[in-house]
């Protein structure tokens, strides 16, 4: 079954992710432009030039990426790990690939958790892992390197972010 992204996922992007139509350097020193699109999904050509019209075409410009290079990512994990989920789920899990990319998705305990099977849903305790980064021998959704220190801390932001998250994992439609 391939699932589909749900509207309130782009609300959840949308409420974390700043539209910015004059391209800008992210941390990292690369160019980025609208809700964070960058030439890393190979889909839009973005340098210190690159200029979008409205937030229509940022939408746009972030739903090719989501589409063409993000989900594809999401669903081969889920392929390897046997994984399957509705929709919300999908959904929250792509804005966990989208923020956090796919090497820290595959290595959290939230993955680790829809990974198991038997009689017993594990998809609260997946839900739980979503927000909390204190879980031993997996990587944290929350947490991100200081600028300055050079040291990973928890930061609020990122814990805020992935609330909205497991809340729209768990949305019951």
């Amino acid at each position: 079954m391939k699932n589909k992204i749900v509207p309130e996922m782009f609300k959840v992007l949308k409420r974390w992710e700043t539209c910015v139509l004059k391209a800008y350097r992210d941390t990292d020193g690369s160019w980025h432009v609208g809700y964070g699109s960058g030439n890393a999904t190979g889909n839009h050509h973005v340098d210190e030039n690159t200029e979008l019209k409205d937030e229509a075409e940022a939408l746009s410009w972030l739903t090719t990426d989501l589409n063409d290079h993000y989900a594809p990512q999401l669903n081969t994990i889920l392929e390897v790990e046997g994984i399957s989920v509705n929709d919300h789920e999908y959904s929250a899990l792509l804005d966990i690939l989208y923020n956090r990319g796919a090497k820290r998705l595959r290595n959290s305990a939230a993955l680790n958790w829809l990974k198991r099977t038997g009689e017993k849903n594990y998809r609260a305790e997946a839900c739980a892992a979503i927000v909390f980064s204190n879980v031993e021998g997996f990587m944290p959704l929350n947490v991100a390197q200081d600028r300055v220190t050079g040291i990973d801390r928890v930061y609020l932001g990122l814990t805020l972010r992935r609330i909205d998250d497991a809340n729209l994992f768990q949305f019951k439609p």
